[in-house]
């Protein structure tokens, strides 16, 4: 489950922070925190860029990704999910908000190293106290690695 504010799983060697994009859109992400994306050499990051698609007959909607999900888990860990999903901005008790479906097209995994684009906390003054850019995708494809997982 996602435990910390910067990214969104801590494994045991290494962290993944998850994007996604439509194929509706330019092939971008947006970086919503200056600690998104870090260098480290002993956790790595992991970059998981998730392409979708509407797609209204063959689709899933947030709500029925977590009903799913909620099956696989004890209670002890649904509550703790829910709790999670709850500090993101989920509500769970009106699912219309949540009508709209989609498919993965595709998921790429991206080794953020030394050059990989991004905005280190060292390079903005003490009095900017919010960052938020985007990465063009078709600039990063030398990071392009195999999943982790």
């Amino acid at each position: 489950f996602p435990v910390t504010i910067h990214y969104d799983f801590q494994l045991a060697k290494y962290r993944v922070e998850v994007k996604t994009w439509s194929n509706t859109s330019q092939p971008q992400i947006y970086i919503s925190d200056i600690n998104q994306i870090i260098y480290d050499t002993v956790n790595p990051l992991y970059l998981s860029v998730i392409q979708v698609s509407k797609d209204l007959n063959n689709g899933k909607n947030l709500a029925e990704i977590v009903d799913q999900l909620l099956l696989s888990l004890t209670n002890s860990q649904k509550d703790i999910f829910l709790s999670l999903l709850s500090d993101a901005g989920y509500l769970v008790g009106q699912r219309e908000l949540y009508a709209e479906k989609f498919s993965i097209i595709k998921q790429d995994f991206y080794l953020v190293g030394r050059e990989f684009p991004r905005i280190e906390y060292n390079q903005v003054s003490p009095c900017i106290t919010s960052v938020k850019y985007c990465i063009n995708l078709n600039g990063i494809s030398k990071f392009l690695v195999e999943s982790p997982l």
